[in-house]
């Protein structure tokens, strides 16, 4: 018994120095994977990401990358919250003289696990940025570290990028099946609920045969590098909204078996490609002639759309959903956004307006972040 209670004493006594030294620890912290926020009111938002660690003195969050917008540029900065606010909710948030975190800078914690800070947006009188905001974290404890995570800051339309085309095209293209890049015109004037907006006039068309109900020759607006900065993960669950018209054309003659939106991805399965659809013209497209303008809302759900298989022999109708993770990939690595403004097997002039990717209603918080793709296992399947 005595021997027993020694060498059960002498284990103890090892296991308690080995987590001392810091080598051995009872658990791992908690990925954080994709955050979003939406109140990103100036002063007011506490930013509350959802780590949970081991209860020892070593936890902390870092701060991989500083805030920007969708286009890469610095927005606003974030100040770690004043410890006093954090125990008892005695003002001010920030202390006076606090000074902006810096990349890579590790946050203490503050209280119970939440690692808490503010960000602020610098403009004077401005509240919140138009577009999504992002900056990048991981958390570690006991020597093991998460997984580096976005966080997304976005006002309370919800919009992570947009184009309204008020001044200008924004930099959207024309783009034709035979790798040709033109420029759309941009109008200035409303018609319906098209309000000041971008078109193309058809100059193309070919038909295999002439018996053939599709154009061979197809053209498609293709969205700017701010679409795609960083991948539109975030907004898993979220939609891509945008209105569609045209001013010209046949819509008897639809192009019904083409899809209205194409998201391509390069570098996905290993780099070979891969390209998802959305609504096939003939399902989603209005068949008045000329039809008004209307709104399509694509949900970026990956049972709405389908995978390209590169296969010939499938018909578009027979093409299949993606997997969770192939959709997954191909929002973190998208390399194009494109919607199909060749409606009609003959020659038509289409327009498109108001275009936004927007997140998901369903995990909406003024004060919290929340986890939007929460599977683990699907990390592996995030660009980077």
């Amino acid at each position: 018994m005595i021997r027993s209670f020694e060498s059960l004493l002498t284990q103890c006594i090892f296991l308690f120095t080995i987590f001392q030294i810091g080598q051995s620890c009872p658990c791992s912290p908690q990925s954080l994977y994709i955050a979003q926020v939406l109140d990103c009111d100036y002063d007011k938002t506490l930013i509350d990401i959802p780590v949970r660690l081991c209860d020892f003195l070593d936890r902390e969050v870092t701060v991989k990358s500083l805030p920007v917008d969708q286009t890469g540029t610095a927005q606003g900065a974030l100040y770690q919250i004043n410890n006093n606010y954090a125990q008892y909710s005695y003002e001010p948030k920030v202390d006076q003289n606090a000074v902006a975190i810096s990349a890579d800078q590790i946050i203490t914690d503050s209280k119970k696990n939440k690692f808490r800070i503010v960000w602020r947006f610098p403009s004077s009188g401005a509240k919140c940025p138009r577009n999504g905001v992002r900056f990048k974290v991981s958390a570690s404890a006991c020597g093991a570290s998460t997984l580096t995570t976005d966080v997304v800051l976005v006002p309370e339309t919800r919009v992570l990028v947009s184009s309204d085309f008020s001044l200008n095209s924004d930099d959207w293209k024309v783009v034709g099946k035979e790798g040709a890049v033109s420029n759309p015109s941009h109008e200035s004037t409303s018609r319906g609920d098209l309000n000041i907006y971008i078109y193309y006039t058809d100059k193309e068309v070919k038909k295999a045969t002439t018996t053939a109900t599709e154009d061979g020759s197809k053209w498609y607006f293709q969205a700017p590098s701010k679409f795609l900065y960083q991948g539109i993960h975030p907004a898993y669950y979220g939609t891509l909204e945008f209105t569609i018209g045209m001013s010209s054309g046949d819509t008897s003659q639809l192009n019904k078996d083409s899809y209205l939106i194409l998201f391509e991805c390069d570098a996905c399965a290993s780099g070979t490609g891969t390209t998802i659809a959305y609504g096939r013209v003939g399902d989603v497209i209005q068949q008045s002639s000329p039809f008004g303008a209307q709104k399509i809302v694509a949900p970026l759900v990956e049972t709405m759309w389908k995978k390209d298989p590169e296969n010939h022999l499938f018909a578009k109708k027979d093409w299949s959903a993606p997997t969770q993770a192939e959709f997954i990939e191909v929002l973190s690595k998208i390399s194009a956004i494109k919607i199909l403004g060749d409606l009609t097997s003959w020659y038509e002039s289409t327009a498109i307006d108001n275009v936004q990717i927007k997140l998901a209603s369903g995990v909406n918080s003024q004060l919290n972040a929340h986890v939007n793709i929460p599977q683990v296992g699907l990390y592996q399947h995030i660009g980077r």
